[in-house]
């Protein structure tokens, strides 16, 4: 297993955490935590330390979704805010430029759209392929341009 520094730029905070990265992933499905923001307006960028992800047969597809809502459950009045896709070159819903590899991505987001703020997020992930599997670390931070700014 590759082990990822997170020192790199983006503060890390486990209260922040939304993915643990404990096993891998092979079906789509909620990632492991919900965030409760409060009423705060939050703009920050959901920081993805991936390491491991199969994309051996090249269409494998892993769409990383940024989840809003107003109920803790997410029950109802779930937004989508923000999106990744990952994965290999021939993926089920076109072709992809670029494989993905192991390393950081990091996906800019905030609770407002619109004018409608909301105060729970989670990741949703939606996979498909051949040989699915990816791990990963996901969690909220301020956008690293304002690390360390006064």
């Amino acid at each position: 297993m590759t082990t990822v520094n997170r020192l790199s730029g983006y503060i890390f905070d486990s209260l922040l955490e939304l993915e643990d990265g404990a096993a891998p992933i092979t079906a789509s499905g909620q990632g492991s935590g919900i965030i409760d923001l409060g009423d705060a307006h939050v703009t920050g960028e959901i920081v993805l330390d991936v390491s491991a992800i199969d994309t051996v047969t090249g269409d494998e597809l892993y769409d990383v979704l940024v989840e809003l809502s107003d109920s803790a459950t997410f029950a109802s009045g779930v937004e989508q805010a923000a999106s990744i896709q990952l994965g290999g070159t021939t993926g089920a819903a076109g072709a992809r430029d670029v494989t993905s590899d192991a390393g950081r991505y990091a996906v800019p987001f905030q609770n407002q759209l619109n004018t409608r703020q909301y105060r729970y997020v989670r990741l949703n992930l939606v996979i498909g392929g051949t040989s699915t599997s990816i791990t990963f670390v996901g969690y909220i931070s301020k956008t690293k341009a304002s690390v360390g700014a006064n």
